[in-house]
C-alpha cells in the first residue's frame, strides 16, 4: 500500500536516477513552449534580466526517464517519478540538501541528459506529494541538441541569506576527443516562495556565473574542453580540473592539455555575473585557472579530476626535565614548533612524454591557501532516552 511518513520521522531513502537513454531522432526536436514543471522559468541574471530557456530540446525514448525512491532497509520502491514527469533521461548523479549536520534532507538536485537542472521537493510526509520541477536550463542560449551530460553530482552550499547555491558541471568523460562539445560550469542561487503552511509555492533563482564557450567572462572554456572529475568545495571556493583535447586532424596524438580552476561559488563583487578568481599566478595576479605556463606538467596531459587534501601537521619537540610531585624529576617531550595547517590540490596525470618515476600515471600538485578560520571539535555530547 501507499507509504506515508509520520511527522518528525526520518527515513533512509536511496534516490536512483534512470540512467542512460536513447534519443528519438525521428521526432527531435520537441517543443517546450508551454509553462509547467518541465520548462525552467523564473531564472534571472545578476542584473535582474530574465533568462529564457530553450523552446526546443531533444526528444527521447522512454528508457532512463525515471527517478526511483527506494527504502534503504527493505529495498522496496517508495515512489517512482516516470516519463510523464521527465522528458529526458536522468543520467546525472543526485545531491541532497540537508541544511545542517544531522538534519533530514527535503530537497534534491540533479541534471538530465538535455542539460536541465531539476529540483526534487521531498518536504511532504506523503511521498505521493513529492514533486519535481525544472530549475534552470544550463544550455538556455544554445541549440536544441547542444547539451552534454553532467554525470557528477552538483555541489550544494548556501549564501549569507541561507539560499541554496547549486554549482554543476557538464562533460562526457567517456568522450574526451570531441572538439565540438559545448561544456559548462554553472552557479545558480535558488530563491523559494512559501505559503502559510511552509510548503514551496514557487521556485526561482539567479544565475551567478557560468564558464562556457559562449560566456563573456574573461576566462572561459575552449571548444571541447570539459571538467574531468567532481567539483570540490572548500572555504567558499570551487576547485576543478579541465581538459582541452585541441584535436588536430593531422596529428591524433597532439592535445592542448589541462587546466586547474579555482573560483568563488558566488559571482565576483568587482565584476558581477563573472566568476571571482581565487588563484594567483606567478606574477601574483588573481586568476581563475592555472595552465601549462604556470604548471608545465599540465601541457599535453590529461588531468583526471582535482582533489584537495590536508597535509599532516608535523610538530618539533625538545626534551625537557620537569619535576613531578609524585614521580619526581622526569623528562618529557615539549613542542617547540609546528608546521601548521597546510592544504594541497592534487590531480592525476595521464599521457605526456615523460611521466614521473617511470610510471604511466603521474601527479601534479599545487598549494592551496588556508581558510580564514578553522572549526575544531572541543567536546562530544550525547543523550540516552
Amino acid at each position: 500500500g501507499p507509504i506515508v511518513f509520520s511527522p518528525r520521522q526520518s527515513h533512509g531513502v536511496v534516490i536512483l536516477p534512470g540512467g542512460q537513454g536513447i534519443e528519438d531522432t525521428t521526432q527531435s526536436p520537441c517543443d517546450f513552449n508551454n509553462s509547467g514543471p518541465q520548462r525552467p522559468e523564473g531564472i534571472d541574471d545578476v542584473n535582474g534580466a530574465d533568462i529564457a530557456p530553450r523552446s526546443q530540446r531533444r526528444c527521447w525514448q522512454q528508457a532512463g526517464r525515471s527517478l526511483y525512491f527506494i527504502d534503504l532497509i527493505t529495498g522496496s520502491i517508495i515512489r517512482e517519478m516516470d516519463s510523464t514527469i521527465f522528458p529526458a533521461p536522468l543520467n546525472g548523479a543526485v545531491s541532497v540538501f540537508r541544511g545542517d549536520t544531522g538534519t533530514v534532507g527535503s530537497a534534491a538536485y540533479l541534471t538530465d541528459a538535455d542539460g536541465i537542472l531539476w529540483r526534487i521537493d521531498m518536504s511532504s510526509f506523503d511521498p505521493e506529494d513529492w514533486k519535481a520541477e525544472a530549475l534552470h536550463d544550463l544550455y538556455y542560449n544554445g541549440a536544441f541538441d547542444d547539451a552534454e551530460p553532467a554525470y557528477n553530482p552538483p555541489v550544494l552550499t548556501i549564501d549569507s541569506q541561507g539560499n541554496v547555491v547549486i554549482v554543476v558541471a557538464t562533460g562526457n568523460i567517456d568522450v574526451l576527443d570531441d572538439a565540438s562539445a559545448e561544456n559548462r560550469v554553472v552557479s545558480v542561487t535558488e530563491r523559494l516562495t512559501f505559503d502559510s503552511t511552509g510548503f514551496v509555492t514557487a521556485v526561482e533563482g539567479t544565475l551567478n556565473w557560468e564558464i562556457s564557450t559562449q560566456s563573456t567572462a574573461p576566462d572561459n572554456f575552449e571548444p571541447g574542453e570539459q571538467v574531468t572529475g567532481p567539483l570540490e568545495l572548500f572555504d567558499g571556493r570551487i576547485f576543478f580540473g579541465s581538459f582541452d583535447p585541441g584535436v588536430n586532424p593531422l596529428d591524433a596524438c597532439q592535445i592542448d592539455g589541462s587546466r586547474i580552476w579555482s573560483v568563488s561559488f558566488l559571482d565576483d563583487p568587482q565584476s558581477p555575473g563573472n566568476p571571482e578568481p581565487r588563484f594567483t599566478d606567478s606574477a601574483d595576479n588573481p586568476t581563475t585557472n592555472l595552465d601549462s605556463t604556470e604548471i608545465p606538467d599540465l601541457a599535453d596531459n590529461l588531468a583526471i579530476g582535482f582533489q584537495l587534501t590536508q597535509l599532516p601537521i608535523c610538530t618539533t619537540t625538545t626534551q625537557q626535565s620537569v619535576i613531578d610531585p609524585f614521580l619526581g624529576t622526569t623528562t618529557i617531550a615539549l613542542p617547540t614548533a609546528t608546521s601548521g595547517h597546510q592544504f594541497r590540490g592534487i590531480a592525476h596525470l595521464s599521457g605526456g612524454d615523460n611521466p614521473g618515476g617511470g610510471l604511466s600515471i603521474d601527479v601534479v600538485e599545487t598549494d592551496i591557501a588556508n581558510p580564514s578560520s578553522f572549526t575544531q571539535v572541543i567536546g562530544i555530547a550525547d543523550s540516552v532516552q
